[in-house]
């Protein structure tokens, strides 16, 4: 048995086909499938067994890729436990961060970085959900990533980066009924309301968490939005908004850059129902490597500088 079989027949577990397994492994198909025969000739038993939808996992299978990941992950950890000792001068890290932040938070936290740390070889892994960077964690193939709780796996550790809030985006000539600083929830509420008329542009309410929390807080209006779009896209919601092509709803750690002559309003929901502390999660292992601490302080002093200007309400109009 050597590291290579472990992580071919991991691949083969998650990709449930030969096919697709030999495409994210560089590898023939043929050359896979006698890879996998030998393996279960070597073994005396089945992994998988093959019907309509693919791999499935036998008894032995499941025990195998059970124990394949705990061994993979003490490699990494060992790995890590070195690095460290070399007091991190050099190493490498993989980062997990949804395509809805990355353009967002990405080309700040990078730069700085990699001025710091000119030795560190950062891995960027962007995905459309949050559940599969949970699951990427969970498999060992990124050390960190970002994520607004809930978590789905209690096996992930994390940390908190801000208390994140949601907060409603309305065009900068929108006309308000008082100042942004004096809007209570209540008052967040009664200006929502009175926008029944007004269009929106949302996350998809269904699958995403964020989404879930927009359609709580219509819920709790009581009243159905006219929706224009569901997007992924937070940058894409707020240019709109900008451009006057309606409202929309975002978390306060991806408002667009704050250097820009021109700004959507934004007016926080100030309530503890949508406020999600934005955290850090980490692989699925007891030790956490003081390069994944070290890349954890480095993105909550970014993260932290442009949510935390000197105005907390940095780019909304004043009283």
């Amino acid at each position: 048995m050597d590291f290579r079989e472990l992580q071919y027949i991991l691949t083969l577990a998650k990709a449930k086909t030969v096919t697709k397994a030999a495409e994210m492994l560089y590898i023939s198909q043929p050359s896979l499938s006698q890879f996998l025969n030998r393996v279960e000739i070597d073994l005396g038993g089945k992994l998988f067994q093959r019907g309509p939808k693919g791999l499935t996992p036998t008894l032995i299978g499941e025990e195998y890729i059970r124990t394949a990941r705990k061994i993979l992950l003490q490699r990494k950890e060992l790995h890590q436990r070195i690095n460290d000792l070399a007091e991190m001068k050099r190493g490498k890290l993989t980062f997990g961060i949804t395509s809805q932040r990355g353009g967002l938070l990405l080309p700040d936290m990078m730069s700085a970085f990699r001025q710091k740390h000119p030795g560190i070889k950062l891995k960027i892994l962007e995905r459309l959900s949050t559940d599969d960077l949970e699951e990427m964690a969970l498999e060992g193939e990124c050390d960190v990533f970002i994520s607004n709780l809930p978590l789905q796996h209690q096996e992930i550790s994390y940390r908190t980066i801000i208390d994140d809030c949601l907060h409603l985006v309305l065009p900068p000539s929108y006309p308000l009924p008082c100042s942004v600083a004096e809007f209570t929830f209540e008052k967040t509420l009664d200006l929502i309301r009175s926008m029944r008329d007004y269009d929106f542009i949302v996350p998809p309410l269904s699958s995403m968490k964020m989404g879930g929390l927009v359609k709580i807080l219509f819920h709790l209006l009581e009243f159905e939005p006219r929706i224009i779009l569901e997007t992924h896209s937070f940058e894409a919601a707020q240019y709109m908004a900008l451009g006057g092509g309606g409202a929309t709803f975002v978390h306060r750690s991806v408002f667009i850059d704050r250097r820009m002559q021109e700004k959507p309003i934004y007016i926080p929901i100030n309530d503890s129902r949508f406020r999600t502390p934005l955290v850090a999660g980490f692989s699925n292992s007891d030790y956490i490597s003081e390069l994944s601490n070290l890349f954890y302080r480095e993105i909550c002093d970014i993260i932290r500088s442009k949510t935390e200007a000197e105005n907390p309400l940095y780019g909304l109009p004043g009283p």
